[in-house]
């Protein structure tokens, strides 16, 4: 593989004040393009000279595909991408030392003196790397393949799926999109004060940072185009990938491979996406239309609840709702449990004696268990003996959910496990609590009668 160098004008007006250009003003847009290519070939004849060639050594079984490197002062850092790893070095080629990352890294950007990003393109993330301290400070996940990367007045502006630009700041957040200015792939991108160069396989495109093409470099010679860089005097630099007679190499390989991985990908997620949603057969004992029904109303408040943003107030009528359609939810199913329990056990009993299938099914109940069973799902002995929550309230045994909480872990700190709103108390509990209504009304209004009719006793009084 040989790499070749272009060099091109960023701005357009630089080329256009080299008193070898003597081209007229055009107004077209194809014009334009032929106008920057001409002033780009009077300002190619430059001198470029071998100063140094770096050899990173590496094991002996060892490979190596790097694919993009900048340098940060005196340091040169590197994407070693067969190896998920940042090799970084003097620029003198001393001191090697390599930072392992979970992904495959493939283009670099420098954000400060001491940290760089990295985009890791089949991984779908971005890896922000303090390079001093050698560690990942940071991941962004993004909604596609990430190509080119380029660090710029506080943003990211990253190729996604090299169809569109991001910009995002640090912490992931897409700013705003810029629309890429060809229909083909986009690899790799640069941007410098308020200018983006981007390229695809043969064409060099600076824009604005709308997206608005200001000159487009092509020719035909030119294929296989690699990375693009800036300088501080304006001039562009690109790399060209060329293959040589040989056979194909490693990096051809590789090259191949990650398409096809990126199609299984691409297919894998599509199938995904397209499973229907609550088709999973539901995981429970027991299944009826009335459960189904109360399951769907479940769902239904909950979807409201959470894009309201999960406020729990007992005000609110989305919350309100979701509570008792839960409670519905859960009673039904019981309801359901209790008539199989109840068809089990009499079924038991009237069952013939030479029933063999029946009776292995109550050995095993009885050797998992180790209590005579009178239906074929018998509980643990300590469910069985649960006292109910009305008889602890009735002989003074049912404790709080603050001292619950202290003794058992059960729940949240304080809050009520049956409305989940307020503090329980033994006033929230017996006079205040929602989840209790049901019970509570019903008592109350028959107490109230007997005190009205028996009593003499006034109804405001009573209120």
């Amino acid at each position: 593989m040989i790499l070749f160098l272009v060099i091109v004008k960023l701005n357009k007006e630089q080329a256009e004040n080299n008193p070898r250009n003597i081209v007229e003003n055009e107004t077209s847009k194809e014009e334009t393009f032929t106008h920057d290519q001409a002033s780009v070939k009077n300002n190619l004849p430059v001198s470029v000279t071998l100063r140094k060639q770096i050899n990173i050594e590496m094991s002996e079984n060892e490979s190596q595909i790097i694919n993009s490197c900048i340098k940060i002062g005196n340091t040169l850092v590197f994407t070693d991408y067969s190896n998920s790893r940042l090799i970084i070095c003097n620029s003198d080629g001393t001191d090697i030392h390599h930072i392992p990352l979970s992904d495959r890294p493939r283009y670099i950007t420098e954000i400060d003196s001491n940290t760089v990003a990295v985009s890791c393109l089949y991984d779908s993330t971005i890896l922000i790397i303090n390079i001093s301290t050698r560690s990942v400070t940071s991941t962004i996940n993004t909604s596609g393949y990430c190509y080119g990367i380029s660090y710029n007045d506080n943003n990211l502006y990253v190729v996604i799926d090299g169809s569109i630009i991001h910009v995002m700041d640090l912490t992931g957040k897409v700013i705003r999109t810029i629309p890429i200015p060809t229909s083909a792939v986009i690899f790799d991108i640069t941007v410098d004060r308020d200018r983006l160069v981007c390229i695809d396989g043969s064409s060099i495109y600076c824009c604005s940072l709308d997206g608005k093409v200001m000159w487009k470099f092509k020719k035909d010679e030119f294929q296989d185009l690699r990375r693009v860089t800036t300088d501080d005097e304006g001039n562009v630099y690109v790399t060209i990938r060329k293959h040589t007679e040989h056979g194909e190499t490693l990096e051809q390989a590789t090259s191949v491979l990650e398409q096809v991985h990126g199609f299984l990908n691409d297919a894998a997620a599509t199938c995904a996406a397209n499973k229907p949603r609550y088709n999973a057969k539901p995981k429970l004992n027991v299944w009826s239309p009335d459960i189904k029904l109360a399951l769907d109303e479940m769902r239904k408040y909950y979807a409201q609840w959470v894009k309201q943003g999960k406020i729990k107030d007992p005000e609110n009528n989305i919350y309100q709702q979701r509570l008792r359609t839960k409670k519905e939810f859960r009673r039904q199913v019981r309801i359901e449990n209790a008539k199989v329990k109840d068809t089990e056990k009499q079924r038991i009993m009237e069952t013939r004696t030479k029933d063999t299938k029946l009776f292995h099914q109550l050995v095993r109940s009885i050797e998992r268990t180790g209590v005579m069973p009178m239906d074929l799902h018998q509980r643990h002995m300590y469910a069985c003996k649960r006292v109910p929550t009305k008889i602890k309230l009735l002989t003074g045994t049912y404790i709080l959910q603050p001292l619950r909480y202290k003794i058992y872990k059960e729940g949240t700190e304080d809050h009520c496990i049956a409305c989940e709103c307020k503090e329980e108390t033994l006033e929230h509990l017996l006079i205040e609590c929602e989840a209790w209504n049901y019970l509570r009304d019903p008592i109350l209004q028959t107490i109230k009668n007997l005190l009205t009719t028996n009593g003499n006793v006034q109804k405001n009084l009573i209120k």
